[in-house]
């Protein structure tokens, strides 16, 4: 993260990690095997293109992309690679009642499951970064809501 404040507050919360100067250290680094980024949308796949590129396994925040573009630029990588494109869907993967509905379904207690579908609350709330405003950078309201609620 460019900010120091922010990365200042991360060493005093995980005092054991090793701070990089850069992506390209981290690139560089054959130890390093996945990177993880939450970067603005917009952004989020040509970091992943780049630690792919660097042989490294990407995991990201959702939504992953933006424009269909990036999608066709993202499993074009995956399939020069062969690394990994991971997406943390935390509203499907992270929520106590999603996990526990998949959880009914593996024991069988619901029939042939066809979609799931989250219709929780998504409120404007306070604290949104300027760039949550600006289509070009968020993708619109399908990349937000939409890349977590169908499945």
């Amino acid at each position: 993260d460019p900010d120091p404040a922010k990365v200042e507050t991360f060493v005093q919360q995980y005092p054991q990690v090793k701070v990089a100067d850069s992506l390209d250290v981290i690139l560089a680094d054959d130890e390093v095997r996945l990177v993880a980024g939450a970067a603005i949308p917009s952004r989020r796949c040509a970091l992943g293109l780049k630690a792919m590129a660097a042989g490294k396994d990407y995991f990201t925040d959702k939504a992953p992309l933006t424009t269909l573009e990036q999608l066709a630029d993202a499993k074009a990588m995956v399939e020069k690679t062969g690394k990994k494109y991971a997406v943390y869907y935390s509203e499907r993967l992270h929520v106590e009642s999603a996990v526990f509905a998949g959880q009914l379904v593996q024991q069988g207690a619901i029939g042939r499951v066809v979609q799931t579908l989250g219709m929780g609350p998504h409120r404007e709330g306070t604290g949104r970064p300027e760039w949550f405003y600006d289509r070009r950078d968020f993708g619109g309201i399908l990349c937000d809501i939409g890349s977590h609620q169908i499945e």
